[in-house]
């Protein structure tokens, strides 16, 4: 492996093989037991899935950068908890997987934001118009926040494989039982941002900008992220994996 490094996680890992590691720590597999299959495995523990009438579903929210040409992440942390939240908790039981994708990069879709998740037809028409009939979503079309929202089957093609939004390049087993690893961070992470915005004073009234409020929230979300996610994400993941050395390669992926 010409551009590999093999590392091993110790508490007093720098702060440059941290960055690295955010970029590679993207998936978890688990170990079969007797006579199952990767993907029945994880059903034991999170119910389950009707592949034959649940499919791959995409609600993606195009942004414009701001005027020196950086995404308002922030944006991505308001959609999050005005938009999507509600709608996750109104579906509950519905929805057996999804998770949140965040990207920006100087292409067709920019500053994008993800709601992806696998459901039936009848559930995703009725999150899609949701969705599109929020006032909150309203609101940052208004002021300019938010271009457009793209509604679809993910890769405009229906699916319904498990594995059907996972990277192919990684192995089977990892590639079906990724989405739980992503859908439990999601859960955390937006728990995360109604944890916070309870400590942040709500707006007075609607006529200032609201991704003000969420600067703030996620100011503070980066500085536990900096502060203690060496200790409470990557020792911890390591740990799971029972500190085995992990590859780190220097990829730009979106």
């Amino acid at each position: 492996m010409s551009n590999a490094k093999i590392l091993r996680l110790h508490s007093s890992v720098s702060k440059p093989v941290v960055a690295l590691l955010i970029l590679a720590l993207c998936g978890c597999a688990a170990n079969p037991a007797a006579g199952l299959s990767p993907e029945k495995q994880v059903r034991q523990y999170s119910g389950p899935v009707s592949t034959e009438a649940n499919y791959w579903w995409q609600a993606a929210f195009r942004m414009p950068f701001d005027e020196k040409g950086t995404p308002r992440w922030m944006a991505d942390l308001f959609l999050a908890h005005q938009v999507i939240a509600p709608q996750i908790k109104a579906h509950a039981g519905k929805i057996p997987l999804w998770r949140f994708h965040r990207r920006a990069a100087p292409d067709a879709a920019g500053h994008q934001f993800s709601l992806i998740f696998y459901t039936d037809k009848q559930t995703a028409q009725a999150l899609f118009t949701e969705i599109q009939n929020s006032p909150a979503v309203t609101r940052l079309i208004a002021q300019d926040s938010l271009d457009k929202v793209v509604t679809q089957c993910w890769g405009g093609t229906c699916d319904s494989a498990l594995e059907a939004t996972s990277d192919r390049s990684w192995d089977a087993p990892l590639q079906r039982t990724w989405p739980y690893f992503m859908m439990g961070a999601s859960v955390h992470w937006l728990a995360l941002i109604e944890e916070v915005a309870a400590e942040v004073p709500a707006e007075p009234d609607q006529t200032g900008d609201p991704l003000t409020r969420y600067g703030l929230i996620q100011d503070k979300i980066n500085a536990l992220w900096n502060a203690q996610g060496q200790h409470a994400y990557l020792h911890h993941l390591n740990a799971l994996f029972g500190y085995e050395p992990l590859q780190i390669r220097n990829e730009n992926r979106f």
